[in-house]
């Protein structure tokens, strides 16, 4: 814990946006949470160090929120102090709504009337969730690079409704030396906690760990038989340590981008081998092959492999279909291709079903994944080729989401997978460092808040059909009757999100009554006694239901009568199967198949058990 304590406090103090940020800590991680599920009273935690002789402190807290700046909480403590003072404040505050909050905490020397520090962060107050997200919603993570919080950052990831991640088990890290392999704690973790949560896994197989005297290109590829055969046996052993938590394996990352690779031979020949060698023992797994990285986002890196008779070894393909900075449905405009005068989601999408439908043999047939794709955010203007681009925190949150939507539209891929959950590191001017949906402190993005309101809503309705489909606006429906929802947007073309005014769109919905909900979750009940409205048109989508439960934002659940919790804390299940139990913020607590689970070790307050696909509510206390 003391370890843990001291590599938090380290990064805080690099974030922080004062000079005082060795008086003030508030953001991020377990022991400063900024992300909660469901409305109500949150406790916000901070740390204050003060070494100066100051006789009363004041702690003040003001959280607004981000769309609608006539929800402002606030709430003070007043400490006594001596010559040092360093103490673990906790204020508790009552968050009414959904939505995203900018969070400042002032620290004041209340007699002399001085302000000793001022820090700024975000809160998330994100639907609680009951089940795992969506099917399609993944995110890709880099604990294999020693980034992240495990069991934590998972947490977040299963709180935002992404139901998949994707990460690596290094070759050259579990082969070493060459015909010894061991796995170190980091990869166990990461998949056991992944497991344990729901969350399935997707293992990219890279990069080189030759042997002396093999043959190989960039990154160690390998391009001979000895090669081949000892990457296929790092399959094998990951398959046997890990296959019965992971099931989905991608064969290298982005071999295209690697000199001296040729699809038709070296690269099918890997995959062969590889496929062959996982099936064998995992024969419900589904293995993809490794196609178009940003620079053949068409599919031609994949063509000499179907010739080859790729289509044999493989389960489906991936693709990383960067647009950024550009939106998803425009993307960018290609120079003399043959077929594609854009690349974007409305271009290419259609495009992969097309390869599906001419690929997939009767008995084999082929399935498209999207492993990489993102937006980087950049709260200044920046020029690309003279044009200038913009993309605030807003926008990004925007295109993530739109990125589902469209996806969904489309129905030719099996998951999209964000790039990436959290952001690499604290340079604002590094596009490397700015893709997350959270910021390397833990805070969240208004694209955190954005994905948990549409995960919370689509789950895995899909597409019925488009009330409005043209360049400008989009209009779709997921789902039916009490269980629909529709999705409308409008598709910004200028690059500079400032200069944008406001629109409205008139639909006629055919119902006396419609639930509007806003991109951060804000609900309010519309009536119209002839079903026509008149609704917001903006660049982030917003929502229209009939299901006010729809969107979970409190603490309601499924009770099972036959579920106790006795005097001496033993919660009795009479229900077989598998048990899931989360806390009141949505982080994992317990899995377990026992029908009698003793709570005792437990602090007090609402637990949320999940059990097949039913949810219940109790409420510890001592």
């Amino acid at each position: 814990m003391k370890k843990g304590l001291l590599l938090f406090i380290l990064i805080f103090a690099l974030i922080l946006q004062n000079s005082y940020a060795d008086q003030l800590i508030i953001s991020g991680g377990p022991q400063y949470p900024l992300i909660f599920a469901g409305t109500g009273k949150k406790e916000l935690c901070m740390q204050v160090n003060v070494s100066t002789n100051v006789n009363e402190l004041g702690v003040y807290v003001e959280v607004k929120h981000r769309l609608d700046k006539s929800v402002t909480i606030s709430n003070s403590v007043i400490l006594e102090s001596g010559d040092v003072v360093k103490k673990d404040v906790t204020l508790s505050l009552d968050f009414p709504e959904l939505g995203l909050y900018d969070y400042t905490v002032t620290l004041k020397d209340n007699l002399k009337g001085e302000t000793l520090a001022v820090a700024h962060s975000n809160i998330a107050i994100v639907p609680q969730r009951y089940g795992v997200g969506p099917t399609d919603f993944g995110t890709c993570t880099h604990f294999a690079q020693n980034k992240g919080l495990v069991p934590y950052s998972l947490d977040l990831i299963r709180l935002a409704g992404f139901s998949s991640i994707r990460d690596e088990v290094y070759w050259g890290d579990v082969e070493k030396p060459i015909g010894t392999f061991r796995f170190s704690a980091k990869y166990d973790d990461y998949i056991q906690a992944a497991s344990d949560r729901d969350i399935r896994v997707l293992i990219s197989l890279e990069y080189g760990n030759p042997a002396p005297g093999e043959k190989v290109a960039n990154r160690g590829f390998p391009l001979d038989e000895s090669g081949r055969k000892r990457f296929a046996r790092y399959a094998e052993e990951l398959v046997k340590r890990y296959g019965d938590k992971v099931t989905l394996w991608e064969i290298w990352n982005e071999p295209s981008k690697a000199l001296g690779i040729d699809p038709g031979t070296s690269y099918y020949e890997l995959l062969k081998e590889t496929y062959t060698t996982i099936k064998t023992l995992q024969p419900n797994s589904t293995v993809i092959c490794s196609g178009g990285a940003p620079n053949l986002v068409d599919g031609a890196y994949l063509t000499p492999i179907f010739q080859s008779g790729g289509v044999k070894y493989m389960d489906g393909f991936a693709m990383h279909t960067y647009v950024a900075p550009f939106n998803p449905e425009d993307g960018y405009r290609t120079k003399g291709h043959p077929f594609l005068q854009n690349v974007s989601v409305t271009s290419l999408w259609p495009h992969y079903k097309k390869m599906i439908d001419t690929y997939s043999k009767k008995n084999k047939p082929l399935t498209a994944w999207i492993t990489e794709m993102g937006w980087f955010q950049a709260d200044t203007l920046i020029r690309d080729g003279g044009e200038i681009l913009y993309i605030d925190e807003a926008r990004q949150a925007a295109y993530i989401t739109r990125l589902f939507l469209m996806s969904r539209r489309y129905k030719a891929t099996s998951c999209v997978y964000v790039y990436d959950f959290q952001n690499d590191g604290i340079n604002p001017k590094e596009k490397e460092h700015n893709f997350g949906v959270i910021r390397k402190d833990f805070s969240p993005k208004a694209a955190y808040c954005a994905v948990s309101v549409l995960s919370s809503l689509l789950e895995n309705k899909s597409f019925s059909n488009a009330l409005i489909d043209t360049e400008d606006a989009k209009v779709f429906c997921f789902g039916a009757g009490e269980d629909q929802v529709i999705a409308l947007w409008r598709v910004s073309h200028s690059a500079d999100s400032s200069t944008e005014v406001a629109e409205t769109i008139e639909l006629d919905l055919k119902s006396k009554e419609i639930i509007y909900v806003n991109w951060l979750g804000q609900k309010r009940k519309m009536t119209s006694s002839t079903g026509k409205y008149i609704l917001p048109l903006m660049e982030n989508p917003s929502y229209i239901i009939t299901n006010d439960k729809m969107l979970s934002s409190g603490e309601e659940a499924l009770i099972f009568e036959d579920s106790v919790l006795n005097v001496n804390n033993v919660l009795r299940i009479n229900k077989k199967g598998l048990k899931q139990i989360f806390d009141s913020t949505g982080r994992f607590v317990l899995k377990t198949t026992k029908d009698n689970i003793d709570m005792s070790v437990y602090p007090s307050g609402i637990y949320f058990v999940r059990v097949g696909n039913k949810t219940f509510k109790i409420l510890k206390s001592n």
